[in-house]
């Protein structure tokens, strides 16, 4: 009789905390909730369920840290007592102690507390709760950005999607793959990474051929989750490539990646319900996302298709969505469109893309963090082009400070060089450029050379032949651009940087009178520079080619080339002159200069 009445007490209590917080009410709900508690001491089930909706109320509505912590030691004792108690109801228990500790920055008591979590959803068989938590505790890990955390957080990836793998859950199996080769590609361990992404193929080749048995139903959603998968698998190895310089290969998976994309867009229209992708990226951002890459792809070679995968990606993305990947996936697409228009001499629409970008970083302060340097390098690219190279050095001095990665930074360096190099009226001495880029070289030469992507290496052959040539060091300079057109004819697939080797080369080989090998190279370079627009690389060739037929008296071939470049260079001069009438152009391009 005295339990009945416990219980009836209980409940009446449990009950006038929810009336009272209805009523926003709140001490006296909490005040309520307390009394309820203390009268279900004999109740664990339902004491467990009252302390969990307690916990709530108190981690919303109030401050009361201590009071907060003095519950979460009640309902951990009761765990640990193995007092009887719903599962969900002890996990989502488990779930507010790792979200509270989290939001007070507290990382000893969360790092315990995601133990505790994980431990007990792996004793109680739990495997959703235990993937979900591992997740969200890779996540606070990467969430540090420092180099020890990130290890934490790989190593944890791998092994709780061993454990999914032993299970058979292969869905978890290879989103923690994917989780820990996405680690792994931060820490710039690539052949992990790539070995992580060899396991994820193994994993879905299962999940395929499981998928493929007649006697099992054709889930329409499970061909739609298949399929993305599939497609964060095959990013992920395009991104391997690209960095590797392997533009070749990135594009075959590319192609594959567009075929999944289209069985998700007939699984799509041929369902009236829309498959659940809250696993991944929705629809419209995950197309974003595979236009994205495919442009970066194609960007070096092939204008024409980065341009219209970009603006693919542009009508996916909204530029009012307050969703941080959504904005980051629209400023990735604008900074390539930035690139674009800034190589075909487009200086107008270069400069209203690079005013989106500003606008979406000056609106979010984590992308101002994160792409404030990216931003500052494109504004230097621009105010190179509007013939303005001091302001674009000091915008590669302001990029060098926010830099992120040690790509970033030699890339910086590396323009910094090549503009100072290319000036008309240099802002340092001769001497002060060979140092500089002596310095670079000894860069260079420290980092292991797998840790650095083709392009990369590409460009720094390029600097180091373009500054030999100035220098008059014609051997040098032509083993260089060698080197620079090996890479970009080969593994970096770089239109753009092979049409820059191949005009520098003709110009050496102009200077040691071989004068019909230096014209095949001009025109080569010519050809590349006019299928992507490269006004700039034209003008540059164009220029030599004009002096061998003016030494060869071949007066009609010369005065020819002379109107064409004529021509080029009244184009840029209309295009700059264009933007700087603009009275919005300076406010843009002197953005975040102090």
């Amino acid at each position: 009789m005295a339990a009945s009445s416990d219980n009836l007490l209980c409940h009446s209590l449990w009950r006038l905390a929810n009336t009272r917080l209805r009523d926003e009410d709140v001490p006296a709900a909490c005040h309520a909730f307390a009394a309820a508690l203390e009268s279900a001491v004999d109740h664990s089930v339902i004491r467990m369920r009252i302390l969990v909706q307690y916990i709530s109320v108190l981690i919303a509505k109030t401050t009361s840290y201590e009071l907060i912590e003095e519950q979460f030691e009640i309902g951990m004792m009761l765990i640990e007592e193995g007092a009887h108690m719903e599962l969900d109801v002890m996990m989502t228990f488990l779930f507010l102690r790792c979200q509270h500790f989290a939001s007070r920055l507290q990382n000893q008591q969360l790092k315990k507390a995601y133990e505790d979590a994980v431990h007990h959803a792996e004793r109680v068989s739990e495997w959703s709760w235990f993937y979900y938590l591992q997740s969200m505790r890779i996540k606070h890990l990467r969430g540090v950005k420092q180099d020890f955390h990130l290890h934490q957080a790989a190593s944890i990836a791998l092994s709780a999607s061993k454990v999914a793998g032993l299970h058979n859950h292969h869905d978890a199996h290879v989103k923690l793959l994917l989780q820990y080769v996405q680690i792994q590609m931060q820490l710039n361990e690539r052949l992990a990474a790539t070995d992580g992404i060899n396991q994820c193929d193994k994993v879905l080749q299962s999940m395929a051929e499981y998928n493929q048995v007649p006697q099992q139903p054709q889930s329409v959603q499970k061909l739609w989750e298949l399929s993305c998968l599939r497609i964060q698998c095959d990013l992920m190895r395009v991104v391997c490539n690209v960095q590797s310089g392997h533009l070749k290969d990135a594009e075959d998976t590319l192609k594959r990646v567009h075929v999944d994309l289209a069985t998700i867009q007939s699984l799509h229209s041929a369902t009236t319900e829309r498959p659940n992708a809250a696993d991944w990226l929705d629809a419209k951002r995950l197309f974003a996302t595979v236009y994205l890459m495919s442009a970066w792809t194609k960007l070096a070679t092939d204008h024409m298709s980065a341009r219209q995968y970009l603006e693919k990606g542009l009508e996916l993305v909204d530029a009012t969505d307050s969703d941080t990947t959504t904005l980051c996936l629209r400023f990735l697409l604008l900074n390539l469109s930035c690139l674009l228009s800034l190589s075909r001499c487009e200086l107008a629409s270069g400069i209203a893309v690079v005013s989106d970008m500003i606008r979406l970083c000056n609106a979010s302060s984590e992308l101002h963090e994160r792409y404030r340097a990216t931003v500052h390098i494109s504004l230097a690219h621009l105010c190179v082009r509007l013939g303005q190279p001091p302001l674009g050095l000091r915008h590669l001095r302001v990029a060098s400070t926010y830099s992120q990665t040690l790509e970033t930074s030699l890339t910086i360096e590396i323009m910094t060089a090549l503009t100072h190099l290319r000036a008309t009226e240099p802002e340092i001495t001769s001497q002060n450029l060979n140092e500089l880029v002596a310095a670079l070289q000894k860069k260079f030469e420290d980092i292991p050379k797998d840790t650095l992507s083709a392009e990369v290496l590409c460009s720094f052959d390029l600097l180091q032949g373009e500054h030999f040539l100035s220098c008059g060091q014609l051997g040098p300079a032509k083993d260089r651009l060698r080197a620079s057109l090996h890479l970009s004819n080969g593994i970096v697939q770089n239109s753009q940087l092979s049409a820059n080797s191949l005009a520098l080369l003709g110009n050496i080989f102009l200077r040691v009178s071989k004068e019909s090998q230096a014209k095949d190279m001009l025109t080569s370079s010519i050809l590349l520079a006019t299928k992507l627009h490269d006004v700039h690389i034209q003008v540059q060739a164009v220029a030599v080619l004009q002096t061998i037929y003016h030494n060869r008296g071949d007066s009609e071939k010369a005065q020819a080339n002379a109107k064409y470049r004529r021509k080029k260079l009244e184009q840029i001069t209309i295009a700059v002159q264009a933007v700087l009438q603009d009275p919005l152009t300076q406010q843009i391009v002197e953005w975040d200069l102090m």
